[in-house]
């Protein structure tokens, strides 16, 4: 039989089409859960959806009673997605994914019930009851996580670094359970400064193409010696006064950003207590390595593993179909 994954982030829908555990074919289109803010309404997201899965069947002569099961993650399940499913508190393993998966049928997108993974929350063990207790939220990482907990036979404890527009560090226990995360706007701070200040104009609007770790690190240390903003100024001056590529301004400005998300981390409680967990960092390669490369950058006295490429592909898929299976939904 055959299974069909959604995956909603914030600009973007994929929907996937397995066979068994194996990906045929995929549809992605540019609507996400901003088109519900910007519309006041979920309308055009649900229309995508139903012509994804549509477009996937027909272009494999399928017809929805051949697919076993619809299932969901991500942005979807958020209060501007197609159905908002609470996050459940960490700690969180596959078993409490998916004991509090949602099922309900849209009609209008396809004529069978779909299946919504919850996301996670991680909680603050302080007593004072008049702070929000809730420091941290994913949807659509937790699955990820497991995914790739699957995939490397990952046994824990370890800590998972997912790079995007929001950087994720999850940290797994012993027992196989997301404990907490913690965010960043990495993604969205690079994309800022790149094309909306005046470091725009020094690196041309436009991201490393490849990696230099000298420029890299000199970005770095020029961050932690004197912070985000007169790091990522000097960049200027370095484009008014130097013969420095493009590319080589863009390498320092990713070491000056990504050293926010170094400080983060290696100064949060779970790694300062023991910097010997080891650190499986995704994403795309360039950010990839050049986190690994801080990382050593910082003598962490932990193993540092990247993972390729082909092991990212459709990740989050996979690990909702892995959420379902543990479920006892398919087997």
């Amino acid at each position: 039989m055959f299974r069909i994954t959604i995956d909603t982030g914030t600009t973007n829908t994929r929907v996937v089409l397995w066979k068994a555990y194996d990906a045929v074919d995929s549809a992605t289109a540019e609507t996400g859960v901003r088109n519900t803010v910007l519309n006041g309404s979920n309308e055009a997201l649900k229309t995508t959806i139903g012509e994804l899965i549509n477009k996937l069947l027909q272009a494999n002569n399928l017809d929805v009673s051949d697919v076993d099961i619809i299932a969901a993650s991500g942005m979807i399940t958020s209060n501007v997605g197609l159905v908002e499913v609470p996050h459940i508190p960490a700690p969180a393993g596959m078993d409490l994914l998916s004991k509090h998966m949602v099922c309900k049928r849209f009609p209008e997108i396809v004529d069978k019930d779909i299946w919504f993974v919850p996301g996670v929350k991680s909680i603050s063990n302080s007593s004072d009851t008049t702070e929000d207790r809730v420091t941290d939220i994913m949807r659509g990482e937790e699955v990820e996580t497991f995914a790739l907990v699957e995939k490397l036979n990952v046994t824990g404890p370890a800590l998972f670094i997912l790079p995007g527009s929001h950087t994720k560090f999850v940290f797994l226990d012993a027992q196989k359970r997301i404990t907490e995360s913690l965010t960043t706007l990495t993604g969205e701070l690079l994309m800022a400064i790149s094309n909306h200040t005046i470091i725009a104009n020094a690196v041309n609007k436009s991201y490393a193409d490849a990696l230099l770790p000298d420029r890299v690190i000199e970005g770095y240390q020029r961050a932690k010696q004197a912070g985000l903003g007169r790091a990522a100024f000097s960049i200027r001056v370095l484009d008014q006064f130097s013969e420095l590529s493009v590319n080589e301004k863009a390498n320092m400005l990713m070491g000056v950003v990504f050293a926010e998300d170094l400080r983060a981390i290696l100064n949060h409680q779970a790694i300062f207590a023991s910097q010997k967990i080891p650190v499986y960092i995704a994403g795309k390669e360039i950010v990839r390595d050049t986190l690994a490369l801080l990382f050593s950058v910082e003598k962490y006295e932990g193993e540092v593993i990247p993972v390729d490429s082909q092991t990212m592909h459709h990740l989050a898929g996979y690990g909702v179909l892995r959420v379902a299976e543990y479920g006892g939904l398919i087997t």
